[in-house]
């Protein structure tokens, strides 16, 4: 059987929940169609509180191992493997948002909601001092359309959900590519890829 396309990433970001590090953005408000993607690997194995973002209308969190969004999505599978890269999308239609991990949809929230404000950030909960623990690579934010996983990953010849060369996306407006690359600073870590839609490192 060929191989699928694939690609290596060659960067991530650590996040270290004891030096309070995150991602930050005063970011227009998304209504409508959006997609977030991202890889993420987590060493913050049975915390209470392991949060991928606060994104405008919700927390995106694991909590004890399961994926939640605050609005009303559990996961029904766990995330307890610190040695294994999880790959995250989150497709919002404008009516409802369908998750997948791995190339396979884990459910469908039933509900729509806006992205972005003037308190996004990444890697912490926006209301307390809880940080994600773990790495995160390949963060891409999609203005505009509802995509599903076969954009950014497809199966190998042994059926292992691997990263492709991501080509061809209209990002849009308030859209990002985060691939931290760049390790001269801070800044340039947070640099947007796709446009001008730049991020704050914080700790």
């Amino acid at each position: 059987k060929k191989p699928a396309d694939t690609t290596t990433i060659s960067d991530s970001l650590i996040f270290n929940d004891g030096d309070s590090a995150y991602l930050s953005k005063n970011m227009n408000t998304v209504t409508g169609a959006w997609t977030l993607s991202m890889w993420i690997k987590r060493t913050g194995i049975g915390k209470s509180y392991d949060p991928l973002g606060s994104f405008r209308a919700d927390e995106y969190r694991f909590e004890s191992d399961v994926l939640k969004i605050e609005s009303g999505f559990t996961s029904s599978m766990t995330f307890k493997d610190s040695s294994r890269w999880y790959h995250l999308v989150f497709s919002d239609s404008g009516s409802d948002q369908t998750v997948y991990v791995d190339g396979v949809s884990i459910g469908t929230t039933g509900f729509s909601r806006d992205f972005g404000d003037s308190g996004t950030v990444i890697g912490r909960m926006a209301y307390n001092s809880t940080h994600f623990d773990g790495y995160m690579a390949e963060i891409h934010f999609i203005d505009g359309t509802a995509l599903n996983a076969d954009y950014f990953g497809n199966f190998d010849a042994n059926g292992i959900w691997i990263p492709k060369t991501v080509t061809g996306l209209t990002y849009g407006t308030n859209g990002f590519h985060l691939d931290f690359s760049d390790g001269t600073s801070t800044t340039t870590l947070g640099e947007d890829q796709a446009g001008s839609n730049d991020w704050t490192l914080n700790n």
